[in-house]
């Protein structure tokens, strides 16, 4: 899942990375989210919230970035 805006790619770009890695993007913060991306323009703060009192990673644009070698 995604939250805020990228400096480099759009939203539907980002997600076609992620499905074409196997990945799936989900719709909103549950246990089945691994990995929420927080983009460089203003994430949104409730879902930081959320994500973090359910466990789930939190990782930079940056980083999501250097997962995928781009």
């Amino acid at each position: 899942m995604f939250t805020g805006g990228f400096e480099k790619i759009g939203r539907s770009e980002a997600k076609s990375l992620v499905e074409a890695s196997g990945g799936k993007v989900l719709g909103n913060i549950s246990n089945k989210l691994n990995i929420l991306v927080l983009g460089n323009s203003k994430p949104t703060k409730s879902k930081i919230k959320k994500a973090k009192e359910m466990g789930i990673k939190i990782i930079s644009e940056t980083d999501w970035y250097k997962i995928l070698n781009i």
